[in-house]
């Protein structure tokens, strides 16, 4: 729990810094901070701190999209053999692309 907590503040920060240092707006700024929680709680979050809703939808898709390319590896770098952790640590930080990535196609009939 207090890692999850952990990674999930320095994510913010480092977006937040990041978007700073660039000459990011408070909006930009306020716009990256919520990119790593699922869409429709980071669009509410982001237009109730005063961001952009668009640009935070596009960074949410941009931080899932790389979680999911680059988590793997990392995991298997980093040794980490448990489905359980492996599970937990991809699924709680880009859960949405990495579920469609991994769900089997279901097959009904037509009728």
């Amino acid at each position: 729990m207090i890692a999850c907590a952990t990674a999930s503040i320095s994510s913010m920060l480092v977006g937040g810094l990041f978007a700073l240092s660039t000459g990011g707006s408070l909006k930009i700024v306020a716009s990256v901070l919520p990119k790593s929680i699922s869409t429709p709680f980071a669009l509410s979050a982001s237009e109730h701190i005063g961001g952009i809703p668009s640009i935070t939808a596009a960074l949410v898709v941009v931080a899932g999209l790389f979680g999911g390319l680059v988590g793997y590896p990392i995991l298997n770098m980093l040794k980490v053999k448990s489905p359980l952790a492996r599970g937990l640590s991809i699924g709680l930080f880009h859960m949405p692309l990495v579920q469609l990535k991994r769900r089997k196609p279901t097959t009904r009939k037509v009728q």
